[in-house]
């Protein structure tokens, strides 16, 4: 056993769209072991103010690994949970109270 260390870069950004997604905020995160070699990454998409609407994971090789989708229902007072492989296949989906 030993003491593992890690850095992570963040990378903020605001606007309108990229690509077909719109969103107001996105966060990347990098993650990098303590050599300094890239480990992975995800990208935090937000929509309206703060609600997170999507994380993307990513390999060093930029490889998408899997996809988490945040839907709101305020009226319902639930959120659904979407994760899906790189092709968009549904690997599980869950419904959670939101309050």
């Amino acid at each position: 056993y030993g003491i593992l260390m890690y850095s992570y870069t963040f990378h903020y950004a605001s606007g309108k769209a990229e690509g077909k997604r719109s969103y107001s905020r996105v966060t990347t995160v990098k993650y990098f072991s303590a050599e300094g070699s890239l480990i992975g990454w995800h990208r935090l998409w937000y929509k309206r103010k703060r609600n997170l609407s999507l994380i993307e994971y990513f390999d060093a090789a930029d490889t998408l690994l899997r996809t988490k989708e945040f839907e709101y229902h305020p009226a319902e007072k639930e959120m659904l949970i979407t994760l899906r492989n790189p092709d968009g296949v549904i690997l599980d989906r869950r419904l959670k109270p939101v309050f």
